[in-house]
């Protein structure tokens, strides 16, 4: 039987495109803060599938309490492990350039 691991920190995210000016995706989900030259496509008409790197993230929440934790993480893979802290926030993202 496979041990479930504990995710300490779980950044919890928006994407906005600031070339089209579209959220492109809510309830990203990674263990790591996102981070200038992580990419991320926009599949808006106006971007057309196009590659977009992070230009800024900012943190807006960290939620601790587990009631809350079960709320916002019910639709992604995380649903139903072990999580210590989600720290919620957005991803700003552009062309490169």
């Amino acid at each position: 039987m496979e041990e479930m691991k504990t995710v300490e920190t779980l950044y919890l995210f928006w994407i906005k495109c600031k070339d089209c000016e579209t959220v492109i995706k809510s309830n990203c989900c990674q263990t790591e803060k996102p981070h200038p030259g992580q990419r991320f496509v926009c599949n808006s008409s106006k971007c057309r599938e196009e590659q977009k790197e992070v230009l800024s993230y900012s943190e807006f929440n960290v939620i601790n309490d587990v009631r809350q934790q079960k709320i916002w993480l019910q639709d992604t893979p995380y649903a139903g492990k072990d999580v210590q802290s989600i720290i919620t926030g957005m991803v700003t993202v552009a062309r490169k350039g």
